[in-house]
């Protein structure tokens, strides 16, 4: 695969189609390459830090380098990301829609939303939902691998575009907690509350990342809740040990070659993360599967069970 970085000297884009925008100084390189969408550089800047990648971000907030403002609800920023997934065939494709109006807590909230503002925010979130599957369909048509992340509780997992991506043949769900890599809670002083469960489920194309990220909680004493604005867009930016554990798995894939390791790497065993299940001591397990309800492949670490 062909990957990307900026070109601080040049400035110059190899794509001639858009040398007009913001996306000038993106430069074709060979090595392991990281599409965002619907965030800012997470992952990608993990990949940056460890050595193994690059990578670019397609959102609404953005305002750094390397990241590409775009309004997803809008059929040409929709269309624009998806030509780029297909000229750039990346590595690996990260999806994150906005789930606030699929959580149960703005399920509470609609009954003192005004009517039409609630329906106009729900039309755009099932927007943004349809085109983060369509995100997905056209990474798999390139040979790229892509992971779409919502929380498992919410109701986004009952619309139908998701769940049909969710039954199809080849596509695997991952249930992991986000205490398991590393998400805590900030108190009102900055200091550290406790570990945030915020309970997660991924749908990918490739097993190596199924398997890999499937890291449900087996032993925090407590979790900090997730109440108030601040702690919940908090807890929505990934930690370093998701972001390197989701690099590892992804570099673990059959299609990606192994020179792309960082040194001293190895396969299955993030870098950057520490803790996950303390009997397995990693992020490799021996796994089954089983048919979900929605027909999707569920897996359990096999080496973890029963054990807290």
């Amino acid at each position: 695969m062909m990957g990307f970085e900026i070109n601080d000297k040049t400035g110059k884009q190899i794509d001639e189609e858009d040398q007009e925008n913001e996306m000038n100084g993106v430069e074709l390189i060979s090595m392991f390459t990281v599409m965002e969408i619907f965030s800012r550089r997470r992952v990608s800047h993990e990949a940056e830090v460890l050595g193994v990648g690059s990578g670019i971000a397609f959102d609404i907030e953005a305002e750094q380098e390397g990241e590409i403002k775009v309004d997803l609800t809008k059929k040409a920023d929709q269309d624009r990301t998806l030509r780029k997934i297909k000229q750039l065939s990346p590595s690996l494709v990260v999806v994150s829609p906005p789930c606030t109006m699929y959580s149960a807590m703005q399920n509470i909230n609609k009954n003192r939303m005004d009517t039409e503002i609630c329906e106009q925010k729900m039309r755009e979130a099932h927007k943004m939902l349809e085109f983060g599957v369509r995100a997905c369909r056209a990474a798999q048509s390139v040979g790229s691998i892509f992971v779409f992340e919502h929380p498992r509780h919410a109701s986004s997992w009952a619309h139908w575009p998701l769940m049909k991506l969710a039954r199809q043949e080849g596509v695997y769900s991952a249930t992991l907690d986000m205490c398991q890599f590393g998400l805590t809670a900030a108190g009102e002083g900055g200091g550290v509350v406790g570990p945030v469960k915020k309970p997660t489920t991924l749908l990918t194309n490739s097993w190596s990342v199924a398997q890999a990220m499937s890291q449900t909680c087996k032993g925090c004493a407590r979790h900090v809740r997730l109440e108030g604005g601040r702690r919940c867009r908090a807890a929505a930016v990934y930690t370093r040990q998701f972001c390197g554990a989701l690099l590892n798995a992804a570099m673990g894939h059959p299609s990606v070659t192994p020179s792309i390791l960082p040194k001293g790497g190895q396969r299955g065993k993030s870098p950057s993360a520490e803790g996950g299940c303390e009997r397995c001591k990693g992020y490799t397990h021996s796994v089954r599967a089983c048919e979900g309800s929605e027909g999707s492949r569920a897996l359990q670490c096999i080496d973890s069970v029963g054990h807290a």
